[in-house]
């Protein structure tokens, strides 16, 4: 049995080691792709990468061995000063980037805002977002609580509900952060829980991310939490603090499965952990009775826990939004939108779904899914397969851009993290990421021979390959992979690698220094080309990013719209989206339809223009060379008017709102005031 069993491991070992190889392939690519040509050259990068690599992975093992040697004491004020390193750069970054939130986090805290400053407890039928929350019911918790998180602080009297949420969301993923050397300490030891912490440490991503608050990163300190249930249940013979522990964890996931299904995970793998190490130990023993009767008794208290829990947020949410979670995409349409092209968000797909009467969106979905697969056949889902384990897990800069690129308030610190002058923070970020598959997939390969299976080790690697294997079938973003980092630290952070003998050290020593003085060379002989590339890049004073939640607004003849915003920083452009339904082509007469003034707070007119269709680029952008403005703390005002008579029809895009805030300031149409944002950019070239 025990043959089968280990060989069984090793297996699934070796399926998930080659997987995260195809995964470190992958983010090699696209670390390859983050660095523009004008930059480096081809061969310069591949040293630049690896010497990275080695760099962190040599200083890593170095802390790794000294932490080994340290004292208890020793570790614990190591370990105090890593958790202080930490906390200083959370708080330091939320003092000084003003990043909004967009998309669905967006959606979710505006509503919840909404609800509570205005003292409702159901969605309103005009709700800006009535679509959104008909479509997507797995928000449906995380709004309700973030309408009391924001009632709390209202009573607090906060002022800057966005610090506040970036604040929460850092304490989730510092929660996370201690659950995981906490899970560390119990499987191995308190050296283990300090490496891990240095990891933590470490990793770009979590800092970052602090500013994209939605379920990937607030599901963290559940998943973690649950893991480490599982272990204290696994290792306590205390029948008391076994049920505890149980009873605990049964609210845990349920709470984490609504606020994200993947935070379950540690579940399922220590129910296969149970079959594995924990079954063939029962069927081996005799049972009596009054042995039974009381662990079904456990398990009944449990399952009651679990499902009293489930109704209580089930009735909740329904009576929140009950009113339209009839209309709620079911569970196959996000397998339909992974079942083919890379298998990412699909916006045909969704309006697909959208236009299905209610009854019919899951057998058709689900029809339109075994389509997809029966036309690719085995080869081509292998291939679909390869791309999508790419793009979740082959990037360690987790698409951060895309989300955080909305913001307000020029800074030297959005510019060199999530700005045009972010290329050292994508080379560390994916020079990291590889370093964590390197150490992960290296720790994993020491099992292999292994005549007692590590159980820990493949509870964390059945986490590891649950979410591959469930992201090979749901619609994927590399985002997606946050949730599973801390199992990834726990992985690589757990063990030090062995060092080579004596003979060899100064050779791998010498290598390694060279890799890393390559990099520098090259780094260094590339200065001028990267601070060429720099200095093109806009200087951000208001960015609007994205063209998802804005809502078109069409002026009448005569009619007037106004916009007032605080720049902090000078500009010289401002640029605004807006369609036409003709189209440039055409517009055969030069008819200005509207007019543009640009004043600043004293009332005088700094800039006036007409824009007609024929100004509109790409992407429905109008962009305007006011010339250099300076930085005004009493503001500007942009006026639009349109023409009467104008022989186009064209609308200006706004930002989705009813309580948020896109940037500082006031839009109004006509003499109404609105608590939407013109969708704008404002910066210096």
């Amino acid at each position: 049995m025990n043959t089968i069993k280990n060989r069984l491991y090793q297996a699934l070992t070796a399926i998930c080691v080659l997987c995260l190889l195809w995964c470190g392939y992958s983010t090699w690519r696209r670390a390859m792709k983050n660095f523009p040509d004008a930059v480096c050259p081809k061969g310069g990068k591949t040293l630049l990468i690896l010497g990275g690599v080695l760099l962190l992975v040599g200083t890593w093992q170095f802390l790794f061995a000294r932490i080994d040697r340290m004292s208890r004491r020793e570790r614990a004020v190591c370990a105090a000063a890593l958790f202080a390193v930490m906390i200083a750069v959370y708080a330091g970054m939320i003092s000084v980037l003003h990043i909004v939130p967009r998309n669905d986090s967006h959606s979710m805290l505006d509503q919840a805002l909404y609800m509570a400053r205005t003292g409702t407890n159901s969605i309103h039928p005009d709700s800006a977002y009535l679509t959104y929350f008909s479509k997507y019911g797995n928000n449906y918790l995380l709004t309700l609580f973030f309408v009391q998180f924001f009632r709390g602080m209202d009573a607090l009297g906060a002022t800057d509900l966005y610090q506040t949420v970036y604040m929460l969301n850092a304490v989730c993923l510092i929660i996370g952060c201690i659950f995981s050397c906490l899970i560390a300490r119990h499987i191995r030891n308190g050296a283990a829980a300090v490496k891990v912490l240095v990891l933590f440490v470490c990793n770009p991503v979590f800092y970052i991310m602090t500013f994209w608050v939605y379920s990937n990163t607030l599901s963290i300190p559940f998943a973690m939490l649950l893991f480490y249930l599982g272990v204290c249940l696994y290792q306590t013979e205390n029948r008391k603090r076994k049920l505890l522990f149980g009873c605990i964890g049964a609210f845990v996931a349920v709470i984490g499965y609504q606020i994200r299904p993947t935070a379950v995970f540690p579940v399922l793998a220590f129910l296969v952990g149970w079959f594995f190490y924990i079954l063939p130990k029962l069927r081996e023993k005799t049972w009596h009775v009054r042995e039974l009767v009381p662990r079904a008794a456990a398990l009944v208290l449990l399952l009651a826990i679990a499902a009293g829990t489930q109704m209580t947020v089930s009735n909740r949410c329904q009576q929140a939004f009950g009113s339209i979670s009839h209309a709620n995409y079911p569970l196959t349409h996000w397998l339909m939108m992974g079942s083919h092209g890379k298998g990412v968000y699909n916006e045909a797909d969704d309006k697909f779904t959208l236009t299905l009467p209610d009854d019919k969106k899951g057998p058709v979905t689900k029809a339109k899914t075994i389509e997809h697969y029966q036309r690719l056949g085995a080869k081509g889902t292998a291939k679909l397969w390869l791309k999508k384990m790419a793009i979740t897990w082959g990037d360690g800069w987790f698409q951060m851009s895309r989300r955080l690129n909305q913001m307000e308030g020029y800074s030297w610190t959005y510019q060199h993290l999530i700005g045009g002058k972010s290329f050292a923070i994508k080379y560390y970020s994916q020079c990291f990421w590889l370093s964590v598959l390197l150490l992960t997939i290296c720790n994993l390969m020491r099992q292999f021979g292994r005549r007692t299976v590590l159980t820990y080790d493949f509870l964390l690697m059945t986490v590891i390959l649950g979410g591959i294997v469930f992201y090979l079938f749901w619609e994927v973003k590399s985002a997606y992979a946050i949730s599973f980092l801390p199992f990834f630290f726990l992985l690589a952070g757990g063990h030090t690698l062995p060092m080579p003998e004596e003979r060899h050290r100064k050779t791998a020593a010498r290598i390694g220094l060279c890799a890393v003085w390559a990099a520098v060379l090259i780094g260094a002989g590339n200065v001028q080309r990267v601070a060429a590339l720099r200095s093109q890049t806009p200087k951000y004073v208001i960015r609007s990013y994205g063209s998802t939640w804005v809502e078109p607004v069409h002026l009448f003849d005569g009619g007037t719209m106004t916009q007032t915003f605080y720049p902090n920083h000078s500009f010289d452009t401002i640029r605004l989206k807006i369609r036409t339904q003709a189209g440039a082509a055409y517009a055969s007469q030069e008819v200005a339809n509207f007019t543009v003034q640009l004043r600043n707070a004293a009332g005088q007119v700094v800039y006036e223009t007409s824009v007609t269709p024929n100004d509109i680029e790409d992407q429905s952008r109008v962009c305007l060379d006011t010339g250099v403005q300076p930085a005004d703390k009493n503001g500007y005002t942009l006026s639009i008017i349109k023409h009467a008579g104008s022989k186009q029809d064209m609308s200006l895009w706004t930002s989705t709102g009813m309580s948020l805030d896109s940037y500082t300031g006031t839009m109004t149409i006509g003499n109404t005031e609105k608590q939407t944002d013109l969708y704008m950019s404002v910066y210096r070239k």
